[in-house]
C-alpha cells in the first residue's frame, strides 16, 4: 500500500463492526477455511449500502492484498470477538 494512503478497512472499520454481513466477509477474506461465506445468499440478503461497502472492501483487498495492516488488525479484532 502506498505511503500516506489510508486503507479502506481503516476508513470503514466502524461500519464493518456494526454490520454482521461485512464482518463475515472480512473474516472470510482473512481465513476462508475457518470462516466460510456463502456469497450467493449473502448478496441476495444484502441491502445496497452493504453491497457497495463489500465491493469497496473487495477492491481494496485485491489492490493491497492480505498484508494490509488495517485489514489484518480488523480481522484479528473480529476473530477475537467471536
Amino acid at each position: 500500500m502506498a505511503t500516506g494512503v489510508t486503507s479502506e478497512f481503516a476508513i470503514h472499520a466502524q461500519t464493518i463492526l456494526q454490520q454482521p454481513p461485512l464482518q463475515a466477509f472480512v473474516l472470510h477474506l482473512w481465513n476462508a477455511q475457518k470462516y466460510p461465506f456463502d456469497i450467493g445468499s449473502q448478496l441476495r440478503a444484502m441491502d445496497a449500502r452493504n453491497y457497495n461497502f463489500m465491493l469497496t472492501l473487495l477492491s481494496a483487498f485485491r489492490r493491497n492484498g492480505p498484508d494490509d495492516r488495517s485489514f489484518q488488525d480488523l480481522a484479528q479484532k473480529l476473530a477475537e470477538s467471536r
